[in-house]
């Protein structure tokens, strides 16, 4: 990561997401990132998804199935420097 995680930043990330814009979310990742998400086909873990074009590629399908999503009332939790939960 080319930057510490902050608020800001994730705000910025959080911007992507609520404008749907797939290519900008994924430009905050690394290339080997791991998103963990709270719900999914893994009950009671949710789902992993490994890398940026698995991630890319459920965002572009959640977006289609939910045109109108959008996250709101974000609370973030910097763990350190290199690790957040939104």
């Amino acid at each position: 990561m080319s930057r510490p995680i902050s608020i800001e930043y994730l705000d910025e990330i959080q911007l992507g997401f609520n404008q749907h814009d797939v290519d900008a979310i994924l430009s905050h990742f690394a290339t080997d990132c791991v998103w963990l998400m709270a719900r999914g086909p893994n009950s009671p873990e949710g789902r992993r998804c490994v890398g940026k074009e698995e991630i890319g590629a459920v965002l572009r399908a959640r977006y289609a199935q939910i045109p109108d999503m959008r996250w709101e009332e974000m609370r973030h939790w910097i763990c350190d420097e290199t690790k957040a939960i939104s």
